[in-house]
């Protein structure tokens, strides 16, 4: 495959894939109206479409391991409050690079931490 010029030729696995876990979630989430606005056979392809993509993107992150790696940014930022949630956001998502973590999760889970 031709990469365009100024592209890094040695792009990893994980940063490839990284461009497909949106397009996996979408999928997802329109999946619960599929049965009912489509035919069968088109909620039939959906399904395999999410089963292959599945098959490519890493293990999701256990909501244990979100909040742990949370914690894990919060005490490493000298996070105290809600002001300080993009440091511990930023901090979070280095520690669960390549886990396939929701970002919406992560951020539920700071926003309770830090709000406390």
């Amino acid at each position: 495959m031709r990469r365009p010029k100024g592209h890094a030729q040695n792009v990893s696995l994980y940063h490839d894939l990284r461009h497909v876990q949106p397009f996996a979630r979408e999928i997802y989430r329109g999946f619960g109206f599929l049965p009912t606005r489509w035919p069968a056979c088109r909620a039939d392809k959906e399904k395999a479409e999410i089963e292959i993509i599945e098959a490519y993107l890493p293990q999701s992150a256990s909501r244990e391991e979100i909040e742990l790696a949370v914690a894990t940014a919060i005490v490493e930022t000298g996070a105290a409050s809600l002001k300080d949630m993009g440091k511990v956001m930023k901090a979070a998502q280095v520690t669960l690079e390549g886990k396939n973590a929701d970002g919406r999760v992560v951020s539920e889970i700071v926003k309770a931490k830090l709000g406390r």
